[in-house]
């Protein structure tokens, strides 16, 4: 798996992150608070190799909206996995 872009960064609605999947299996982007909290999950079960993206709105995964700040982000395919920092404002 490449490193994953997020676009744009910061973000105020959504943010969409881009990677490339060397292998067909699913991807899972787990979104923490600084506290290092989890607060959003998202699965791709597709599995599909190649470019794919996740698009994350901001909200927690109870679906309410979470206040601006920052968060980071855990993407994991297989045994591969990239983080990084997204930055939320409102």
């Amino acid at each position: 798996m490449s490193a994953a872009t997020a676009l744009p960064s910061p973000f105020s609605q959504s943010t969409t992150l881009r990677y490339v999947a060397q292998k067909a299996e699913p991807a899972k982007l787990t979104i923490y608070d600084l506290k290092g909290r989890r607060v959003n999950e998202l699965n791709d079960y597709s599995g599909a190799a190649g470019e794919r993206t996740f698009r994350w709105d901001g909200r927690a995964q109870n679906g309410l909206p979470l206040a601006s700040g920052v968060f980071f982000y855990r993407l994991q395919s297989g045994k591969n996995m990239v983080t990084g920092k997204l930055l939320l404002l409102k």
